[in-house]
């Protein structure tokens, strides 16, 4: 199996491809500085360089599996380069706000948008709790391919 420590840093030759340490740096280098151009975060561009880069290789004849590990390598050391840090699992959910998960506070329903009752937290009534999962429920089937079921006749 192939990971990325199999591949020398200093000198790869993928398929007649041979990419010495100053072409390797000159790529990191014009990856780091589009990456540090990038907005909201160097993150942003990382799955399309990634891409580039492998169909480019692949495109001069390199395996796709090597490719896309060299291509993965490359990116990662561009993303060192940018100082960039991938948050923590909890920071990446949308109820994150500080150091732990503050839940949202809600003031209107969820499905109508009407002022919630006190000791409501979602729906302002059973009714709309009913018809927002089934709404939810329809999506979901419509998404699982029962589409046709749902359309108008």
């Amino acid at each position: 199996m192939l990971t990325r420590a199999t591949l020398p840093a200093r000198r790869i030759k993928v398929a007649g491809i041979r990419l010495n340490k100053d072409k390797r740096r000159a790529l990191v280098d014009r990856i780091a500085a589009a990456m540090s151009r990038s907005e909201p975060t160097a993150f942003s561009l990382e799955g399309e360089l990634r891409h580039r880069l492998r169909s480019s290789l692949c495109r001069q004849g390199a395996d796709w599996i090597l490719a896309d590990l060299l291509a993965a390598a490359i990116v990662e050391d561009a993303l060192r380069k940018v100082g960039a840090q991938r948050p923590t699992w909890q920071q990446g959910q949308p109820e994150w706000t500080q150091e732990g998960v503050i839940y949202i506070q809600r003031t209107r329903c969820i499905r109508c948008r009407w002022k919630l009752p006190p000791g409501h937290r979602k729906y302002c009534s059973q009714l709309c709790a009913q018809a927002h999962l089934h709404a939810l429920e329809r999506r979901f089937n419509a998404a699982d391919g029962r589409a046709f079921a749902y359309a108008p006749r």
